[in-house]
């Protein structure tokens, strides 16, 4: 009888222990479950965000979003412009402020497209109705070339001087000073004072004469203002044309509000076409140099998308430019 009861008192001590292991264990437990338990609702709840506006990009053919500079990938040219082995497109529909950087840096692969019967066509921003626009045409009336179209030294003096004095000009030399200068003063404010600031350590309004225009002489890039860049613009099409054993750039001006950046590729997929889009989202006074840079494709054709959006818009202005 002792024995039987030594040998139940143990099996319930042991229990006990287990018991008691087991409690210590789901309690060590519990700040480890509920922490887990937290995370997933809180990744749940960011998937599900994310999910909702991923979907809703898919719907509409965006592939992808960036905030970067706004220059193309490696990847993104190869599409655009048919390289290692990529298929050419068919036909390219581009819409610039100016376009400058564009022309420039892909220059040769502009007249591949050409010489391989690629339809471009082009909108920029007039700069016709602009004092400076005639002088630049007669100081570059040859073929555009990297050398003689960029914005020289003392280009960069005159619009320097030009913009420095822009707050005393009166209505009449304001309106010949019109539209493309009046975007570059609009975007250069708050460049102007951080270069202001890490040149001089002052802010612009109280800087010297002096100092104000070598502000403006850091601001004025290689190309110069808009208008310089349209006019050049105007002149590597010109070039290109001229150098093209295919098909010719279609160049025409937009004389409104300034549009947003559209750079459309066509190609042929069996019975029916194919969009890529590469586009940038801005505020017309953007903060800094990035962008919002948004890349997309067109669905099966049957359905609007941002893409064909984009290009109906761009047909519309196309032929509302091309017929003045």
């Amino acid at each position: 009888m002792y024995l039987h009861f030594l040998d139940e008192a143990n099996k319930f001590e042991n229990a006990s222990y287990w018991i008691d292991a087991l409690v210590n264990l789901l309690i060590s437990f519990i700040p480890a479950i509920v922490t887990a338990l937290l995370t997933a609702w809180v990744l749940n709840s960011a998937f599900k965000k994310s999910r909702q506006l991923g979907e809703g990009l898919v719907k509409v053919g965006i592939e992808k979003i960036e905030y970067s500079s706004g220059k193309m990938t490696k990847k993104d040219r190869n599409k655009l412009f048919g390289l290692n082995g990529k298929e050419k497109p068919k036909e390219l529909s581009l819409c610039f402020l100016t376009g400058d950087n564009f022309f420039l840096d892909y220059y040769d692969y502009i007249l591949d497209l050409l010489n391989n019967n690629c339809k471009i066509k082009l909108l920029i921003a007039s700069p016709f109705d602009s004092c400076g626009s005639e002088n630049y045409r007669v100081k570059y009336p040859k073929n555009f070339s990297r050398e003689k179209s960029l914005c020289s030294a003392e280009d960069k003096k005159a619009l320097a001087q030009k913009y420095y004095e822009y707050n005393s000009y009166n209505e009449q030399q304001l309106l010949k000073l019109a539209y493309l200068e009046r975007t570059f003063l609009m975007v250069s404010q708050e460049i102007l004072e951080k270069i202001a600031e890490n040149k001089y350590g002052r802010e612009y309004a109280v800087l010297e004469e002096s100092e104000k225009i070598n502000v403006w002489l850091d601001r004025i890039g290689k190309t110069g203002d808009h208008v310089m860049q349209a006019m050049i613009v105007t002149q590597i099409v010109e070039s290109l044309n001229k150098e093209s054993k295919g098909s010719k750039i279609e160049l025409f001006y937009y004389k409104d509000e300034y549009r947003i950046p559209i750079t459309i590729a066509t190609y042929r997929k069996d019975d029916r076409e194919e969009y890529l889009l590469w586009t940038n989202i801005n505020a017309p006074v953007k903060e800094t140099t990035k962008s919002v840079n948004v890349f997309g494709k067109s669905n099966d054709g049957k359905d609007a998308t941002y893409i064909t959006d984009v290009l109906k818009s761009f047909n519309y202005l196309y032929k509302k430019y091309s017929t003045k």
